[in-house]
């Protein structure tokens, strides 16, 4: 009898405490981001000469001479796969020496946020989203042998850059 009662005393010993009205009150507060309008939606393909000469225009900063965008035309037009030919043009580019991409300093995270955001205005046009500017940030202090050139390089041959 006594197990019954110390069973049944336990019991409602621990209803008693278990069901509490002192709930704290939880206030969460979400601060305002300002939501622009994504430009990855990109619907207009650039023309082969589009391309070649906005990429040469982009890393030269100024027009590319028509012997060398007919020569490049006639190239990229040879060949069936066109991602392989773009590869090819744009690491022709960014390896010349007279091209103009700017140096990735690893002074401080701001420095490298800065060259990111400089990226992206140059080549999408756009600035980056943040989820970019950190992920792209992130990668670049993490990994040591990433250059400015492999970060121009990779923004150059995605599919983004191919359409306006």
């Amino acid at each position: 009898m006594k197990t019954v009662f110390y069973i049944l005393f336990s019991t409602a010993l621990l209803v008693l405490t278990s069901c509490s009205n002192d709930d704290p009150n939880f206030l969460f507060e979400v601060n305002n981001v300002e939501v622009q309008e994504s430009s990855a939606n990109k619907n207009r393909l650039k023309t082969d000469i589009e391309f070649v000469s906005i990429a040469y225009n982009d890393l030269f900063g100024s027009n590319i001479p028509q012997n060398e965008l007919e020569e490049i035309i006639t190239s990229y037009q040879s060949f069936g796969d066109k991602s392989l030919v773009i590869e090819l043009i744009i690491k022709k580019f960014i390896l010349d020496e007279s091209s103009d991409i700017p140096l990735l300093l690893r002074i401080s995270r701001e420095s490298i946020e800065n060259f990111v955001v400089q990226a992206y205005e140059k080549l999408y046009n756009r600035s980056p989203n943040t989820f970019e500017k950190w992920h792209m940030t992130e990668l670049i202090m993490q990994h040591q042998n990433i250059d400015a050139e492999m970060i121009y390089f990779s923004i150059m041959t995605s599919n983004e850059y191919r359409y306006y």
